[in-house]
Formats: structure tokens, sequence, C-alpha cells
């Protein structure tokens, strides 16, 4: 727990795991925690004196690699919320530098009443390695590029410096592994080397080719180049076919009218049977025998249950896998107030199977995924809970 190695007076309480014991603080001023040494950020947890809804979507956390006041802040980009427990949450988020400062703001800092700080540390460090042989030429042996490089703790970007991995078996079918000891693994962080100017390729940036030379590929100066909305690699001046997008339009649109050439939708509205990120998730709502109206899948947000049901019943005629479903509710109060449950085959049996592993994840104060581990397939889900009381819109992804 990092917090307990910062030099902040105010912060040396906030590592008992409570919520009871919390910090006096209101709305306008931050948490400010300083430390001597670097440290890469995993995630962090809180402990709030009130139930997790709204509240957490204030919360703002920013990063410095340096005290020094000349330094600028980075924020912590694409948050993501795990929710533990009503009153306690998890935040990860996209921060791949080091840091020697972190500072907490918003309204979710005054019910604060514990927090943790997870540095990690890099349980590959000088573990076992393999790969797909080692990259070689007449200037480089076999111990500038040998797999136990990229886990000698060194984050050098130079390849001559020998802290570099470089796999290569000349079939372009190369790897690298390492095996350590069973850990329980919260992220990684890839270091590469320093990249080469465009139009150049290998360790010692050659020039690519007449045929793509300003965008060879960097590893062999091949001209297998993708084309994002573009279906004729490497010169990428032919536009995808309608209702296809992405790298070599490979990508099949499911908007409800069209979309553009990267995936999303001009009206923002997915087909029947879709839903996601660029409309990329099949929806098995569109497949249920559900007695309710279609208000809970009408790709409505705005249009929510008026009832006051104890719970919905989903049924389907097959069997599926469960990955994950997302809810929208007008009153996001009761947000995490959620319970789900599964059954094998309704007619043949009534034991239901757990939702075991529940993992809550806040896309917006009124949005939120469910995932859970369910090893078998299913013919029935059960919701119950608070939160279905304003349901707006349930997704099921098979």
């Amino acid at each position: 727990d990092l917090v307990h190695l910062s030099k902040n007076n105010i912060n040396k309480s906030r590592g008992n795991i409570d919520t009871k014991t919390c910090i006096e603080l209101d709305s306008n001023n931050d948490i400010t925690l300083q430390w001597d040494d670097l440290y890469v950020f995993t995630w962090l947890r809180i402990a709030l004196n009130q139930e997790i809804s709204e509240l957490i979507t204030y919360l703002q956390i920013l990063f410095r690699r340096d005290i020094n006041k000349t330094v600028s802040y980075v924020p912590c980009q694409n948050k993501l919320f795990y929710v533990i427990k009503p009153q306690t949450i998890d935040v990860r988020c996209d921060f791949n530098g080091t840091f020697k400062e972190l500072v907490l703001k918003g309204r979710t800092i005054q019910w604060i009443c514990t927090l943790n700080i997870n540095g990690g540390r890099n349980v590959a460090l000088k573990q076992s390695t393999t790969q797909s042989g080692a990259y070689t030429d007449r200037s480089h042996t076999e111990e500038y590029s040998n797999s136990s490089n990229a886990v000698d703790g060194k984050a050098l970007y130079s390849f001559k410096e020998k802290s570099c991995a470089h796999p290569y078996s000349g079939n372009r079918k190369e790897f690298w592994s390492v095996k350590f000891p069973p850990r329980v693994v919260t992220g990684y962080v890839l270091y590469d080397r320093q990249e080469c100017p465009p139009g150049t390729w290998g360790l010692n940036c050659s020039q690519c080719t007449a045929q793509c030379p300003h965008n060879c590929q960097v590893d062999d100066g091949s001209c297998e180049i993708l084309c994002p909305g573009f279906s004729n690699p490497p010169f990428c001046n032919q536009t995808c076919d309608s209702g296809w997008f992405g790298d070599g339009c490979k990508y099949k649109c499911h908007c409800k009218e069209k979309c553009d050439t990267s995936g999303f939708c001009t009206n923002n509205i997915c087909s029947d049977g879709w839903f996601g990120y660029k409309c990329q998730y099949r929806d098995l709502m569109y497949l249920v025998n559900l007695d309710l109206k279609r208000v809970i899948f009408d790709n409505n947000d705005d249009t929510c249950i008026t009832s006051k049901p104890d719970s919905i019943i989903l049924r389907w005629n097959e069997a599926y896998v469960f990955t994950w479903l997302r809810i929208v509710v007008r009153n996001e109060t009761f947000i995490t107030d959620l319970k789900i449950q599964f059954q094998k085959n309704e007619k043949q049996s009534t034991q239901f199977l757990a939702c075991q592993n529940q993992r809550l994840y806040l896309v917006d104060s009124k949005t939120m995924d469910i995932w859970c581990d369910l090893n078998d397939t299913f013919h029935q889900l059960t919701i119950t809970g608070k939160a279905i009381l304003s349901l707006c819109t349930l997704n099921v992804n098979g």
C-alpha cells in the first residue's frame, strides 16, 4: 500500500479499511500524496461512508512525475470502476508512466473513509523466459536480443544496451513468454525500443522499399500494411464497401442506419440484436421470451419500466453461454443493488446457478456492466434488486 509510504500525514490514517473513521474535507479540498521515489500505478481502492452511486463519477485522479511546480499533471484516463461492496470500489485507469505525486479531486473525497493505493511489484523480474529464436546480424550477437533481457528490470529503450528481447524465427509466427510462480496479475506494462523514423524499419532503421516507401512493416520492411477504412493495402486509397469498416474492411456494420469508415453509427443507434462499442456485441435480448414490454430493449435509454416488478425473468428456447450484461437505469441511487441467477433448463430443473465472482463496472452514473463466472450454458436468467425498478435498457451478451 503506497499510502503508508507517502510523505503526507493526512493520509496515514487512510490505510485501515473501514467506513466509519472518515476524512474531514469538503468538496473544495484535494487529497495530495507525495513520495520520494518513483512508482508505477496499478489501481487504488476507496471506501466511502455512503453507498456507491453517482458519487464515484465526481472523482478525479491526477499524476505528476516530479513534485516541481513547473511539471504538469497527467490525468487518469479511461477510468474503470469495480464495485467490491456497496461502499467500496476499486479504480483502475490508463497511466503508463511513473509518478511521485498523486492528487484526488472532486466531490467524492468528502466521503472517503479509506484509501489504499497499490504500487504492485514486477512478478516477472528475473523469471524464466523463452522466445522463438533470437535476432542476430553482423553487428549484434544473440546476447543483444536474448529473451531474458525483457525481464532484467531495466527500462532502457536502446537495443545497443542489451536490455531488449527480439524474437526471430523467420516465419512471422514469433512469440515471447515468461513463466513465474502462481500470482494474481493486476496489469502489465510493456517498454518498447525507441522507434525509427517513418519510412524505415529494423534495428538499423533501414529504408523502406519503393513499393511502400513511407509505411512498411517496422520489423521486416514488408508491405503488408493495414488500412483502417480502406481495402487495398499498402496504397490505402479504396474505401470500404458500404456496410463494412476497419482494418482491411473486415468488420461488418450493425448500425440502425449506417456507420462511418471508423465504425461509429451516424445516428448513434444499433440495429436490433446488437449493442455496445461500434455495435459489435450480439444482444440475446432479441431472442428472449419476455413478458414485459419491449421498453428495456427498444434502443432507447429514455424509455424505462414504469411498473414495480419483484424480478425480471428471461427465458430462451436454446442454451447460451453468458459473457456479460449491461443495464441503464433512470435512478442511479440503487444501480449497484442487483443480483442475477441462471438456470440451465427451466423444464428439467429448479436449481439456480449463482453468478460467481460478480464484477460491476460503472460506465457512467446510470450505466453499469456486470461480469461473472458461469462455466455452463443457461436457458433462464433471473434479475432481482432495486436497480430493476427504474430499468431503462438491458443488454445480454452471449
